[in-house]
């Protein structure tokens, strides 16, 4: 079946600015709900020329364009004004009837164009864009892009200058009233925002700054500035304000071959209660992290220079160093340490297990206020992945959560899952009180 028609009548006299008056119809089939189908007409000559058409189908539009010295100095006035009636079939997240209407004037070293275009989204809502642009050959000017979310009053402006054969320019941006997703509950919000880019994709520099809340995000001012290219960053710096202190990540990254890193990240006094009332302090943190993502797995180091400050009114410090190449994890001297609560952990777990652990916990409601009592155990895991190992001992005084408590507790487990392991376990409970229930001693030797 043909793919398409064209049928052209009218007359063309074929000297001085060729005066003509010609009708035009044609038909395509491009394989959408419906045949794209044009008629209109073009009268004048190549001093003045005027075009007038018609397009119905999947797509419809009204154009008329005037075109002066067509031959010399071509120069236009043009008008669009379109729409999708059934745009659901080219994009599912298309619905109703999206519309565009254009208008230029100009010639191709100095011209304008405004653009209104209204749509609506799955993801965005009603959404107005309109653009206001003047150019030439060479380069596009951006005086005015604003999008305008239509339910929830979000806007987003863009404004800037591009050069065409370096695609090089700047862009200056600002919005208000963003959020994730645009439909639905939101899980971040931003109040308003700015950023700048300069430079190309081969080279670039770019600074955001933005208000940040959601639910899984504590309120606070962001900004982040970037240095690089398409394939790295060879220095960029995200500072947030936020939780009565300042988080930094500083570093460089890059993804050409593959994704490496070497990243600082630094806290100045965040106090996690102003999110979560349960759990005030100032905590300062220095932590470097530099690795790669080959064929062979991902391998980094994450090594905690300093963990210091408060924590529930507690003390609190720590330090260490992870390993990860591949499968195999390497934990060198990592500890955490607050109040009087010690976590201590040393070892490497790869084909072989060799891993030390030591609780100790005299005062459980300075880590969580639903808990009380103290607990201290220690142990090794051996073995291998397929069957690990564990050998464990420790004791429990005391320890209460919500309506469930244990006065006294004393166990230890030496087990394997290996076919030919031999595990025992040893507990000795007094005094329970779970479920609404008491017991007064639970005594379980198990080989």
């Amino acid at each position: 079946a043909p793919q398409g028609e064209l049928h052209v009548n009218g007359d063309v006299t074929l000297s001085g600015d060729y005066p003509m008056d010609l009708s035009l119809e044609w038909l395509a089939d491009i394989g959408q709900s419906s045949p794209v189908q044009g008629e209109g007409t073009l009268a004048g000559s190549l001093a003045s020329l005027q075009l007038d058409h018609r397009i119905s189908g999947f797509a419809e539009a009204d154009i008329a364009a005037t075109v002066t010295d067509v031959t010399q100095s071509p120069a236009w006035e043009a008008s669009v004004e379109g729409s999708l009636p059934d745009a659901a079939s080219l994009a599912p997240q298309l619905s109703g009837t999206p519309r565009i209407s254009l208008q230029s004037t100009g010639t191709p070293d100095d011209y304008q164009a405004q653009l209104t275009l209204n749509a609506t989204t799955t993801e965005t809502g009603p959404v107005t864009l309109d653009a206001d642009v003047n150019g030439s050959t060479e380069a596009l000017t951006i005086r005015s892009l604003v999008a305008s979310l239509d339910d929830t009053e979000g806007q987003l402006s863009v404004s800037g200058d591009v050069t065409f054969a370096s695609l090089e320019g700047r862009l200056d941006g600002q919005w208000q009233s963003l959020s994730w997703p645009m439909e639905g509950e939101p899980q971040f919000t931003s109040p308003e925002g700015r950023f700048d880019v300069t430079g190309s994709m081969e080279q670039f520099k770019a600074n955001l700054s933005t208000e940040l809340d959601g639910a899984a995000i504590p309120e606070g001012q962001w900004s982040a500035s970037l240095d690089g290219s398409s394939t790295a960053l060879n220095d960029f710096t995200v500072q947030g304000e936020t939780l009565e202190g300042t988080l930094t990540v500083s570093g460089v990254a890059s993804w050409e071959d593959q994704p490496t890193w070497d990243v600082d990240v630094v806290t100045d006094g965040i106090n996690p209660g102003a999110q979560w009332q349960d759990f005030p302090g100032s905590i300062d943190l220095e932590l470097t992290s530099e690795g790669q993502i080959s064929e062979s797995g991902p391998q980094l180091v994450a090594d905690i220079k300093r963990l210091s400050g408060r924590l529930r009114a507690q003390e609190l410090s720590g330090g260490g160093q992870i390993r990860l190449d591949g499968e195999s994890i390497s934990i060198d001297e990592l500890n955490v340490t607050h109040g009087a609560t010690r976590l201590d952990a040393n070892g490497n777990v790869d084909d072989r297990i060799a891993l030390d652990f030591e609780l100790e916990a005299p005062d459980l409601s300075t880590l969580m206020p639903e808990l009380a009592g103290n607990i201290s155990m220690a142990g090794q895991v051996s073995g291998t992945r397929e069957a690990p190992e564990l050998d464990a001992s420790g004791k429990a005084v005391d320890v209460a959560f919500a309506q469930n408590r244990v006065e006294q507790l004393d166990f230890s487990i030496d087990a394997g899952l290996a076919a030919d392991a031999v595990s025992t376990l040893s507990l000795d409970a007094a005094r329970i009180t779970a479920g609404g229930q008491n017991i007064s001693n639970v005594q379980l030797n198990g080989k």
